[in-house]
């Protein structure tokens, strides 16, 4: 009885191929809903092929998909906010491209949110990749952030990250869900507010941020004595976190 050769993958048949018909068919139907015979198709590759590629399969493929996706937008944003001279300038240049994967890619950022919940407690070896992707956004923030405010303590600037990548994600969730009626430049800039005044203090003049439509509230000024009680929303926000730390043990705990 002869033995099924495996195919190995004809040029066009790459491995890039694969993967981003993978992404674009489990942001859009889910992971479970997708098979390897649909990757195959919209990559234009053999099912043989893919798991020449692939060992394990399509759980090899999410877990490549995820990594691509994330390790892809942690470099560029990395060199972007290089650019900038100042942490506000580093922090408009963080939101603006937070603006513009939004806008430009959801999918990546259904993908992982989605995966997050329908894969993580089904699946170690995804919870683990979940975990590192979230683990590295978040410390790579609270790097960026220790080189301007040296003397901050590690612990608040690491609840900073914490909250920002949650109210970050939770505004582009409502946003999916109701893009009518909610203002996603309108939290975009709030959330400025807030990370301005914490950090600069109630005195500091906002300037736009560069490059939106100008009727975007994030093309406005703000000055000094507007929006006062938005450091005492991110002061009391900062004050529930450390009593839940102190409630909960090791929840918000980096070990």
């Amino acid at each position: 009885m002869d033995t099924p050769s495996v195919e190995r993958p004809r040029r066009g048949n790459s491995k890039e191929r694969v993967l981003r018909a993978a992404g674009y068919l489990f942001s859009r139907q889910g992971y479970a809903a997708t098979s390897v015979d649909e990757i195959a198709t919209r990559a234009q590759a053999s099912p043989s092929s893919i798991y020449w590629h692939f060992k394990g399969g399509k759980e090899d493929i999410l877990v490549a998909v995820l990594e691509q996706a994330a390790q892809t937008y942690m470099r560029r944003l990395a060199n972007q906010v290089q650019s900038g001279g100042t942490m506000l300038e580093k922090i408009d240049i963080f939101l603006a491209d937070v603006r513009q994967q939004v806008e430009e890619q959801p999918d990546t950022l259904r993908l992982i949110m989605q995966i997050a919940l329908e894969r993580s407690h089904a699946d170690s070896g995804v919870r683990t990749r979940i975990q590192n992707i979230y683990r590295a956004y978040r410390a790579a923030m609270v790097e960026e952030m220790r080189k301007l405010v040296p003397d901050e303590e590690t612990r608040r600037l690491e609840r900073s990250a914490f909250l920002v990548v949650g109210l970050l994600e939770g505004i582009f969730l409502q946003w999916q869900l109701d893009s009518e009626d909610v203002d996603i430049d309108g939290a975009l800039q709030l959330l400025r507010v807030l990370i301005y005044r914490q950090y600069a203090g109630r005195n500091v003049r906002i300037p736009p941020l560069p490059n939106v439509r100008p009727s975007s509230p994030l093309a406005a000024s703000v000055p000094p004595e507007q929006d006062e009680p938005a450091a005492e929303a991110l002061a009391s926000a900062e004050e529930a976190l450390a009593a839940a730390r102190v409630n909960s043990g090791p929840v918000f705990a980096a070990e």
